[in-house]
């Protein structure tokens, strides 16, 4: 599905719908055809021609309501809405959308946009300043409407185009959401469609499925045209979008998009597989069999913004095994062990790619000048060696102590094959080094729980993350849950893990983008050194696509999925 790549979810202490309403605080760049966004390179690779639709593949929605269901990677919501800001899906970087500037205060209070001029919904309305006070006033943050974590703000128009918000202490995250990829996106929705129903408090209800089509309006390339439940959405061009190419053709090219409703996976592959769909974005492990109809091809790119690593427990119930654990060179060595090149080659089959970071290499804050432990069995020998790790009873297993065995668990989940083909590859380089390893691979549900809770000795698991390091702060904050290899951090934090909270505190208030790469550059040497988790590969990102599209090479890894380039593709 197009919504297959979703954004990784950052675990924070605020929950989504808070930093959903913090981003109210932000100003952003609009668009309009009386001032219109010119879209160009990289995201635009040719010029094309007006015409012609396409054929993608979604899950069946709950809700056309864009902020009851938002999601930053929902397609549907994508397609047919714009916020405030975006996010450029081939360089990562923050853009304008609907505002064309915006300007924060030095005491971090308030923040002044100004929109686009020209800009209307797609029924040919006007959206003015009226219906983002309306937006972020009247449904986010009032009360009634029942949307939990409002931050208490006022929100002003002081014209058309100028929006004022302020709240009452200073925001510390504020750059953060600013410069979230994820929590961009928060439609901005018509006044003249939905007063009436927000006025009686009911503005969860509003847009259902059964709404009729002509009372919905959005600022997306896009607008709903028919709905057949089940079955498929069809998505017309909006004639009034507020994007243009560098010849000053209005965006997008296509006339049309036919949304087909999958009811799973499965079914998705069979209907690509018999050139039911134009495009689709597959796994790596999707590809290896798969036999695309006449006139399709693989667009690969990459790498995806996700990885897999392999984790200790920090606070596994052996004491002598924690102990181990807790060594950096133990974790070193370990990292050493993997022939990551090996499993991309017989594993991946060459759609993936050696990791020793926890920021992606597309990302403008990537720096690969950091210490890498990449396999070399004769190091890791050497560092078991320094521990004490030793085969002291000639049993061909190293020993923690003179009557115990070097040995733990190693699990992952059971519906992920390239992970347990890969374990067994690190698990055999292992049994060389003379370090005894029991795998299991268990239910997803089961893995889930047993990390979540800390009940576990060895993992090799995944995660996303946005491009900012400093916008993953669930996986660097020594007090956050969602570190489950050093659960007890929270209260007994290591000097490592302390300073990468200082890295996070001091990025939190900072804008520039230098000086948050020079921190970013801190926090990745950090990670590489101390190796928390050891990070192991990354997969390719693809697309099977028609090769009757055009600008389909532009299609590149991002955190929202190929839906970012369809006010851009053409049918040559």
């Amino acid at each position: 599905m197009l919504n297959e790549r979703k954004a990784h979810i950052m675990t924070k202490t605020l929950t989504a719908a808070s930093w959903l309403l913090i981003i109210i605080v932000l100003g952003w760049p609009i668009s309009a055809w009386g001032q219109p966004k010119v879209v160009g390179e990289p995201v635009l690779k040719e010029i094309g021609k007006r015409g012609g639709q396409v054929v993608i593949s979604i899950s069946d929605p709950k809700s056309f309501n864009p902020i009851t269901t938002w999601s930053p990677a929902d397609p549907l919501i994508n397609l047919t809405h714009a916020g405030l800001l975006e996010i450029n899906p081939v360089t990562g970087q923050l853009e304008p959308a609907l505002a064309v500037s915006y300007e924060v205060s030095p005491d971090r209070k308030s923040i002044k946009f100004i929109l686009r001029k020209g800009l209307k919904f797609w029924d040919g309305d006007d959206l003015k300043a009226e219906d983002i006070l309306f937006t972020y006033k009247d449904i986010l943050l009032d009360p009634k409407n029942q949307i939990p974590g409002s931050i208490p703000m006022e929100v002003k128009a002081l014209d058309e185009t100028t929006i004022v918000m302020t709240v009452g202490a200073p925001l510390p995250m504020l750059p953060a959401a600013i410069l979230s990829g994820h929590f961009f996106d928060i439609p901005v929705l018509p006044k003249h469609k939905l007063d009436k129903i927000v006025a009686q408090g009911k503005f969860n209800e509003a847009w259902s499925l059964t709404t009729p089509l002509g009372e919905i309006a959005g600022a997306g390339p896009f607008k709903l045209a028919k709905y057949t439940p089940g079955s498929e959405i069809i998505l017309e061009r909006n004639p009034h979008y507020w994007k243009v190419d560098p010849k000053n053709q209005q965006l997008p090219y296509l006339d049309r998009v036919i949304a087909k409703i999958a009811p799973n996976r499965t079914e998705e592959l069979a209907r690509l597989g018999r050139g039911e769909l134009d495009l689709l974005t597959l796994r790596a492990e999707e590809t290896f069999d798969l036999k695309l109809p006449k006139g399709f091809k693989l667009v690969i790119d990459g790498p995806e913004y996700s990885f897999d690593f392999w984790a200790f427990n920090h606070d596994v119930a052996d004491p002598d095994l924690r102990k181990v654990f807790r060594e950096k060179l133990f974790r070193q060595a370990m990292a050493q062990t993997i022939d990551r090149t090996r499993v991309i080659k017989e594993v991946l089959k060459e759609l993936g790619e050696p990791w020793f970071t926890t920021v992606n290499r597309i990302s403008p804050y990537y720096e690969p000048n950091i210490p890498k432990y990449d396999f070399d069995t004769k190091a890791a020998a050497e560092k078991l060696d320094r521990l004490g790790l030793k085969d002291t009873d000639r049993d061909g297993i190293r020993n923690i102590t003179p009557n115990k065995q070097l040995e733990f668990e190693l699990i992952t989940n059971d519906n992920n094959p390239i992970r347990i083909a890969a374990a067994k590859l690190i698990i055999e380089e292992l049994k060389k080094l003379g370090v005894k390893v029991n795998f299991k691979a268990i239910p997803f549900a089961e893995f889930s729980a047993k990390l979540t809770g800390g009940q576990f000795v060895a993992a090799i698991a995944g995660t996303r993350h946005l491009s900012d390091p400093f916008l993953n702060e669930s996986f660097y904050r020594s007090s956050s849950p969602g570190r489950w290899w050093h659960l007890s951090g929270a209260k007994e934090p290591f000097d490592y893990e302390k300073k990468l909270d200082e890295l996070l505190d001091k990025a939190a208030f900072e804008f520039d983008f230098a000086k948050r790469k020079a921190l970013a550059l801190e926090l990745q040497k950090i990670m590489a050194e101390e190796l928390p988790i050891v990070p192991l590969w990354s997969r390719k990102a693809i697309l099977a696509t028609s090769e009757a599209l055009g600008n389909i090479e532009a299609f590149t890894a991002n955190a929202f999925g190929v839906q970012e380039f369809l006010a851009v593709i053409f049918r040559k």
